[in-house]
């Protein structure tokens, strides 16, 4: 990447016309967790803020975080660890739709989707993955991978000593990449004359209508739309031939798209302005959230419920440190072992194991910072920890499920329970 234009140019069109979108100042790597409180005062920060393509309407962070310092002692997430319930059935799309082709993927993780594809009849796969800790999981599941990152250097090397590959798959990958332009383009390279390239990624729309803040990031440099995909493809030579989206991790939107060597038709005035506008509308609406959710906070605590969030993963974090939420909070429960007894980035807030739920002797409310295909599970378990005298309310805090609409039930069932007390 060329840090010089780092800050002022657009890494999808090149475009110098940005506006900032969302400023917000200085901030702690969401998954750099703290072992003690006191670690707190020497919490190494970052700026953080999104800028906004008035000429494709892609937000993005234009100055990221070096990689060397982002993923330093980072505790490496595979794919396998987290539901994705939606893999059968991109791999069973690819199927109808490509055909059982030679296949490469890039940033293949620990191959869960590699296994997904040859589940259904792929059989000539390879996949590139930098992390070595993920390709060797990958590899002692039967396939082929090159440990290495996709840059010019790799494509050449693929160019000279691989066939051209009929399908390219890239999933929860592109908006990570700084250089847009460089990796579609390496894509565009390998690809045989009529190949596919298949792309997911996170879909912030959601998000942005509902203000849900969760979903910004500091890995996440580029922040998608299906419309900004498209734009994104076209602007690269993949003309998308069909488009779908999933209730995933806030939600994601996933296009299949074609080769082309002809000029493609660009985003129309129409359809830019309503991505724009849509942008634009994100920081009024994360400010209608937190004035809503900061008032029922602050009524529940002085009616002395205890208040816990559920789930300390990057998306709680943002909730909790981009909100300013942090003095509200009690403490934060999660059910993976190795993140009890540590405190949360930014807020030093305590992480305990949900056992602690049930040693709470007064009311609770549980803001539910887990991704919404987990909270089934989570639900059940709080329904177990919580007794007569201590019941627990759980207030889902992440989309795509619609956080203020969430919020407003549990308020009027809050009025119900405690219509002397709470009065929002």
């Amino acid at each position: 990447m060329n840090t010089e234009n780092a800050s002022t140019t657009c890494r999808s069109c090149s475009s110098t016309n940005l506006e900032v979108l969302l400023d917000l100042k200085e901030q702690p790597i969401a998954h750099r967790f703290l072992k003690s409180k006191a670690e707190l005062q020497q919490e190494e920060q970052f700026p953080l803020s999104l800028h906004l393509c008035k000429e494709c309407g892609l937000p993005q962070i234009l100055e990221p975080v070096d990689p060397k310092i982002l993923y330093s002692g980072y505790n490496f997430c595979f794919s396998s660890q987290k539901p994705q319930p939606h893999v059968s059935a991109e791999a069973y799309w690819l199927l109808e739709s490509v055909g059982p082709k030679r296949t490469l993927e890039l940033g293949s993780n620990d191959g869960l989707f590699l296994s997904a594809l040859r589940e259904v009849g792929f059989n000539d796969l390879l996949g590139v993955e930098p992390n070595p800790h993920a390709a060797e999981h990958s590899r002692m599941k039967g396939h082929r991978v090159i440990q290495d990152f996709f840059d010019a250097q790799l494509t050449e090397r693929l160019s000279q000593d691989e066939q051209p590959f009929d399908l390219i798959v890239s999933r929860q990958v592109l908006e990570h990449i700084p250089d847009l332009q460089s990796f579609l383009g390496g894509a565009h390279q390998l690809l045989a004359p009529d190949g596919y390239l298949f792309l997911e990624v996170p879909d912030v729309s959601f998000a942005f209508k509902n203000g849900d803040i969760s979903c910004i990031w500091e890995e996440h440099v580029n922040y998608f739309t299906e419309e900004t995909l498209q734009t994104t493809c076209l602007q690269r030579g993949f003309e998308v031939i069909e488009s779908r989206t999933y209730d995933f991790s806030g939600g994601s939107t996933a296009v299949l798209a074609r080769k082309s060597t002809q000029q493609l038709p660009q985003v129309s005035s129409e359809s830019l302005n309503a991505i724009l506008n849509l942008a634009r509308e994100f920081p009024r609406n994360i400010d209608s959230y937190k004035a809503k959710l900061i008032s029922l906070l602050k009524e529940v605590k002085q009616n002395q419920f205890s208040t816990v969030v559920y789930g300390v993963g990057c998306r709680a974090s943002a909730i909790i440190n981009f909100l300013g939420i942090h003095s509200l909070i009690d403490f934060a429960v999660d059910d993976q072992p190795e993140r009890q007894g540590l405190f949360m980035p930014g807020s030093g807030i305590e992480i305990r194991s949900s056992e602690a739920l049930h040693e709470i002797s007064e009311p609770v409310l549980c803001l539910l910072a887990v991704n919404n295909e987990c909270e089934p599970v989570v639900t059940e378990r709080i329904n177990y920890l919580q007794s007569v005298d201590s019941p627990i309310y759980p207030l889902s805090v992440l989309g795509p499920k619609p956080p203020n609409l969430a919020l407003e039930q549990l308020i009027v069932q809050l009025q119900e329970h405690y219509p002397e007390c709470i009065k929002i």
